[in-house]
């Protein structure tokens, strides 16, 4: 799922440059990263109506069920298909 890839990716780099200086360019990038992720995730609790879902679901401590695969197809119209594949949830 192209929105989870992105999501790992954006963790990826925050953990990267997590002890980042204020002031440094790692800081101010870690603070950009930091806001996509908040977006992404506002954006996505907006189209579920359940933020808290949406971050269950880009933590990978839920996985999407039927109702929200339906949601996203709609708003996305993207291929149901990315969304039915198996995959592991966090512990």
């Amino acid at each position: 799922m192209k929105i989870k890839k992105q999501h790992q990716a954006y963790l990826h780099g925050i953990n990267a440059i997590f002890d980042a200086q204020k002031e440094t360019p790692e800081f101010k990038e870690l603070d950009l990263l930091a806001l996509v992720l908040e977006r992404c995730e506002k954006d996505l609790g907006k189209t579920l109506n359940s933020r808290a879902s949406a971050s269950e679901l880009f933590s990978g401590a839920r996985k999407l069920n039927l109702n929200y695969i339906r949601v996203i197809n709609k708003s996305l119209k993207a291929p149901t298909e990315i969304f039915i594949r198996d995959y592991e949830l966090q512990t």
